[in-house]
Formats: C-alpha cells, structure tokens, sequence
C-alpha cells in the first residue's frame, strides 16, 4: 500500500502504527530520514541515487536493509512469508 500521492492519507486514517510501515526509496538523504523520524523501518535501494549512501555515516542513519532493487526485497519478502 502505498501512503503518498494524490489519495495521500496520514497513517493514523489507516489506523496502523509506525513500526508496521517499511519506507523503501532509492534516495537516501530523504526515504531514510523520513522512516527514522516515523520510527518505521527504512529499506534503501540501489537503483538511482541510492548508490550514493555514505559508508561514513552512523548507524542511526543508516537502512535497516539495503537491496541492490525492488525485485531482491520482493523475493526477501516471499522467501519469510
């Protein structure tokens, strides 16, 4: 489900909490962030700019996953169904 957009609705309309949300982006100086602040789980892409995070930073700041692309984190997520 995606939560951005046009028919964008805050979280609390679906009623679910932030550590049942996973934010994936290829864009780590924004998806990233946006899931720690939201206290859900960050998955960083390595398609377009997510080659570009930083070994150097903090594990605060850093992904809780990172895949090489969309279909890795699909297969990931089918593989502990």
């Amino acid at each position: 489900m995606r939560l951005d957009g046009p028919n964008h609705k805050p979280r609390a309309e679906y009623r679910i909490g932030a550590t049942c949300i996973t934010v994936v982006g290829d864009d780590p100086s924004l998806k990233v962030p946006m899931a720690h602040r939201g206290g859900a789980l960050a998955v960083a892409v390595n398609t377009g700019v997510g080659r570009l995070i930083p070994s150097g930073i903090s594990p605060k700041q850093r992904p809780r996953l990172t895949v090489h692309d969309v279909g890795e984190l699909l297969s990931l997520y089918k593989g502990h169904r």
